[in-house]
C-alpha cells in the first residue's frame, strides 16, 4: 500500500486509475482489513465496517488509514511520542478523512499548549482553530464520534479563553460544544458503524478525554463547568 500512495502522488494517471468505481470495492477491503492490523495486539481484534456511502472516496480513505497505521507502527517502534514523522504522516492523513489521525494529533496540540511547548511561530489560539478544524473535516463521515471530539475540543478552547478573561469567546465556545453535543446525539443511531471503527470497538467514550460514553452525560458535563465558572477562576494556561 505504500508503494501505490507513493506513485499516486507522483502520478495523477495513476492515481486516476485507482479511483476508479470498478477498484473501489478493492478499496473497501483494504480499508476493512487496516482495522485487524490496528487492533493486532487486542484481546479481539476487529475489521472496520465499509461506510454506506456510493459517494465515499474509498481510495483516499484506504490511503489516510494506512498512513494512520504507519505513523502508530513507527511510535512504538520508536517508543517516541509527538515525533516529526508521525507528525507529517497525521497532516497527511486528515484530509484523507482517517479520523484516528485527527483524533492523535488534536491529542498533540492540546500537550503541546498545555506545555507550552509551541513552536516560535505558533500561538495557543491559531492551535485551537486547528484542531476544531480537523474534526469539522471528519463530520459527514464520521457522524456522532467526530461530533463528540469537536465538543471537546471547543471546550478546551473555551478553558483557555476563561483563563485568558476572554468571556465573550469562552461563552461562544462553550456553545457551540453543547450543540456539537446535541448534533452527536441527534447522529447516534445511523453513526454505529462509524463509532465502531473510530474507537477501534471500544465504544463512545474514547473519543473524548473524559471517557464520557454519551452525548447527553457530554452536554451534562459542558453545561454543569460553565455553570461553576460564576464562581470558579479558570486557571491561567
Amino acid at each position: 500500500m505504500g508503494f501505490i500512495i507513493k506513485v499516486s502522488k507522483e502520478s495523477n494517471y495513476f492515481k486516476g486509475l485507482c479511483e476508479q468505481d470498478k477498484y473501489k470495492k478493492l478499496w473497501d477491503i483494504v480499508y476493512s482489513q487496516i482495522g485487524l492490523h490496528l487492533t493486532a495486539d487486542a484481546k479481539t481484534p476487529i475489521s472496520f465496517y465499509v461506510h454506506d456511502n456510493p459517494n465515499l472516496d474509498s481510495f483516499s480513505l484506504a490511503k489516510g488509514a494506512y498512513l494512520f497505521y504507519v505513523s502508530d507502527l513507527l511510535r512504538k517502534e520508536l517508543k517516541q511520542d509527538y515525533s516529526a514523522t508521525e507528525i507529517k504522516l497525521l497532516k497527511e492523513a486528515i484530509p484523507l478523512k482517517s479520523i484516528h489521525a485527527t483524533q492523535r494529533y488534536n491529542e498533540i496540540i492540546f500537550h503541546k499548549i498545555a506545555h507550552d511547548q509551541l513552536e516560535d511561530d505558533e500561538d495557543k489560539a491559531t492551535l485551537f482553530k486547528e484542531a476544531i478544524a480537523n474534526c469539522k473535516q471528519q463530520l459527514e463521515l464520521h457522524g456522532s464520534y467526530a461530533y463528540m471530539m469537536l465538543a471537546e475540543a471547543y471546550f478546551h478552547y473555551a478553558t483557555w479563553a476563561y483563563s485568558q478573561d476572554q468571556t465573550p469567546l469562552a461563552q461562544k465556545s462553550i456553545a457551540a460544544a453543547i450543540s456539537a453535543c446535541t448534533l452527536a446525539e441527534k447522529h447516534l443511531e445511523k453513526s454505529s458503524y462509524s463509532i465502531h471503527n473510530a474507537s477501534l470497538g471500544r465504544g463512545l467514550a474514547v473519543s473524548n478525554s473524559f471517557n464520557l460514553e454519551s452525548p447527553l452525560k457530554a452536554k451534562t458535563f459542558l453545561e454543569d463547568w460553565l455553570a461553576n465558572q460564576a464562581t470558579t477562576v479558570a486557571p491561567r494556561m
